[in-house]
């Protein structure tokens, strides 16, 4: 029994913490559409059930996700290697006269990227760029295997201990309501403004008594709109959008779209040309000030924490129609065998009265 709880601890730690971490990194390490994939993975993970061998026999869900992220960064890896190979059979040229042609430009906003030296002579760059792919699908093989090693019948559990659902039920009020502060007080914006409001209403309903889980329809409704805010201003970095829609903008401003990378692509007119400015180099926005940074931390905490009581919402919300058909089956069941019980009560009093005459 100690060997299956140590490998259920080993699984739910790749499942719960470092799983989320790998993705959420390599998203934020590198803009393009294969980490905005990995983002999304991320951002539908704390709404999966808890990982446990007992759930993940029950609920398909889990084996769907790790199944369907295994099934992605394959398909991502094997796309590194098919782009790879084009490069060495000189099918796909990639050099710094070539670097900003519209073919190149679209290749790396899928995700794939040139590492020769001469167009990323930074190191750390080229680790950067692909690195993140072959973490996502190393982490996605192991857990995967992990999982599938599981017990094919789910392990007793004694019902001491400590609950971490029920530590976390009572502490995530005080987590939701300081991260609505944060997110909206940091950097005000139209859509800030409706955390900051949900933050007053909330402290002041709970001042009063009312407890912060008592309204889940709230709590969804801003799991939807912080998870497109998340999406869009991840979307807004790539170098096509937020030339169009400049961040000086009164627009962006309202919206609260901040530019975090700087990609954009320029070459000399000299002989041999030179870059002057690579969209492969790592380089964040000048004159961005703190709240820019501490913001989206905070929105990423506030959608956790509203996709963990995303999980008990509906747990709760599906309860109680369990519990009224059980109900109505056990009221039915208790019919039945009174009517039968009648049934032979009559027969019985028909048959002793036929041998009495």
């Amino acid at each position: 029994m100690g060997g299956v709880d140590t490998q259920e601890l080993v699984t739910y730690i790749m499942y719960r913490m470092l799983l989320p971490l790998v993705l959420v990194v390599a998203a934020c390490i590198r803009v393009s559409l294969l980490s905005l994939l990995w983002l999304l993975f991320f951002m539908v993970l704390p709404c999966l059930p808890k990982f446990s061998f007992r759930n993940w026999l029950v609920h398909k869900s889990l084996k769907v996700y790790i199944i369907m992220l295994l099934v992605m960064s394959t398909m991502a890896i094997s796309g590194h290697l098919v782009f790879w190979a084009l490069q060495l059979s000189n099918k796909l040229d990639v050099t710094i006269s070539t670097l900003c042609d519209p073919t190149n430009i679209l290749l790396m906003n899928i995700g794939f990227q040139s590492l020769h030296e001469d167009v990323v002579p930074d190191v750390l760059d080229r680790v950067r760029l692909i690195l993140p792919d072959f973490v996502v699908f190393l982490m996605a093989s192991v857990t995967t295997i992990l999982c599938f090693r599981s017990p094919h019948t789910p392990p007793h559990r004694s019902k001491t201990g400590l609950n971490v659902s029920r530590v976390w039920r009572t502490c995530e009020p005080f987590i939701t309501v300081v991260c609505l502060f944060l997110a909206g007080a940091v950097a005000p914006s139209l859509v800030n403004v409706l955390y900051f409001a949900t933050f007053i209403t909330l402290s002041t309903l709970w001042a009063i008594g009312v407890k912060c889980g008592r309204i889940p329809y709230i709590k969804l409704l801003l799991l939807v709109i912080s998870g497109l805010q998340l999406l869009t201003l991840y979307v807004y970095q790539f170098h096509g959008i937020n030339t169009r829609l400049l961040p000086s903008s009164l627009t962006a401003r309202l919206l609260g779209l901040v530019q975090y990378y700087v990609q954009d692509c320029e070459i000399s007119t000299t002989h041999p040309p030179t870059i002057i400015s690579n969209p492969l180099h790592l380089q964040l926005t000048e004159k961005l000030v703190w709240g820019d940074y501490a913001f989206v931390f905070a929105l990423f905490a506030l959608y956790f924490s509203l996709g963990q009581s995303a999980r008990f919402l509906i747990k709760i919300s599906s309860a109680p129609a369990r519990d009224s058909s059980a109900e109505a089956d056990e009221t039915r069941n208790v019919s039945l065998k009174v009517s039968a019980l009648r049934v032979l009560l009559l027969s019985y009093n028909h048959l002793v009265f036929n041998h009495v005459c």
